[in-house]
């Protein structure tokens, strides 16, 4: 029988796209623009970015003896005192439906997505970078450092067909993030593979 994961309702939407499969290269170096929400008070609205090898998400939901199994590889750091600080962190942004008619009255999702109006809280957006390597799984995900099953797939290939599709995050420079992770060092407790930023930039890549 299938499973079925019991979530929020609510998912990432990514370049316009309601949880897409997301093809990634090893070597180059791609640039996440998160509006998931920054106020850590108001469960309904924080939702951290971050890029796990967990296909489950929700990390502040772990044990300890699960985190010791589970690797982040963008949206977070840790403190001295061993702990995690989600850092995939910005306005929040929702996509929100216009007029009277239900999700189930659209012939398709199609064009319920096209009645649909992107609002933005006062803000600035977070920004994640990551670069895969040759250590990193070939099957990792995004996900929601404070809620479980609001993300998907991420499949890391050794090269791409140029051209790529819609699902495929293109490469963007920014500037160098290393210096956001002044003040802490990497402890034991979890596997944090390299830094995450939070940079402040305007574009917008991802929504709820």
């Amino acid at each position: 029988m299938p499973v079925c994961h019991v979530g929020w309702g609510i998912s990432w939407y990514i370049n316009g796209l309601l949880i897409p499969v997301i093809n990634v290269v090893r070597g180059k170096t791609y640039t996440f623009v998160v509006e998931g929400g920054h106020d850590s008070e108001v469960a309904a609205k924080y939702h951290p970015f971050y890029i796990t090898d967990d296909p489950i998400g929700g990390y502040i939901y772990k044990t300890q003896e699960e985190r010791k199994n589970i690797t982040i590889f963008a949206g977070a750091s840790q403190a001295k005192d061993g702990t995690v600080i989600p850092t995939g962190t910005g306005r929040l942004c929702n996509w929100t439906p216009t007029g009277d008619k239900e999700a189930d009255d659209f012939e398709s999702f199609g064009a319920y997505q096209r009645t649909l109006q992107l609002k933005c809280d006062q803000g600035e957006p977070g920004v994640i970078q990551w670069t895969p390597d040759e250590n990193t799984p070939d099957t990792v995900y995004y996900q929601c450092f404070s809620h479980r099953h609001l993300g998907w797939k991420i499949n890391v290939l050794d090269a791409c067909d140029e051209e790529g599709g819609a699902s495929e995050l293109r490469p963007v420079a920014v500037r160098d993030p290393a210096h956001i992770l002044d003040g802490f060092e990497i402890g034991s407790d979890v596997d944090i593979d390299g830094g995450a930023s939070t940079i402040q930039e305007t574009r917008r890549a991802l929504h709820l």
